[in-house]
């Protein structure tokens, strides 16, 4: 089936491949390019200490991958979680999500990059604001000024 497929918000990684997917053309930028950008925002910002959380698919692996990818190259840069950094998207009920951040703040996380379908982010929003450790801690981070931060 040789129909060409345009895709306006595609960002897996995967469509990248094109011996795989020769006709598809992404018209927005992939999610490797975003979890790198990223990486370097941290690294800018100077922030050492992050944990990941991302969902079980190939989409969600490849974009915390990307971001590991730039984070981890900066000396002093750690992952807070990462034995516990990959959650199934089949479950994200308000309890498993309050059980991740629970785990996030066992291991005093304040930054978190998140690479989750926008149905979980919002569910991880929602949730967050009952949890005093993660929610709203890496935008009082942002405004601690150019220094080597470890939250």
């Amino acid at each position: 089936f040789s129909v060409p497929y345009l895709s306006p918000s595609s960002t897996v990684p995967k469509l990248n491949d094109d011996a795989a997917f020769p006709y598809v053309a992404r018209l927005s930028p992939s999610e490797v390019h975003m979890g790198r950008g990223a990486g370097k925002v941290c690294e800018s910002l100077l922030f050492r200490s992050v944990a990941v959380l991302n969902e079980d698919t190939t989409w969600g692996r490849g974009a915390a991958d990307a971001f590991l990818d730039v984070f981890l190259s900066t000396e002093g840069a750690q992952l807070l979680n990462n034995e516990t950094r990959e959650f199934h998207n089949g479950n994200y009920s308000t309890a498993r999500i309050a059980e991740l951040i629970g785990g996030l703040e066992a291991v005093n996380a304040k930054i978190i990059f998140l690479a989750a379908h926008p149905t979980i982010q919002k569910e991880f929003s929602t949730t967050s604001t009952a949890h005093a450790g993660c929610g709203g801690a890496s935008i009082r981070g942002l405004q601690d000024g150019p220094q080597p931060r470890s939250f």
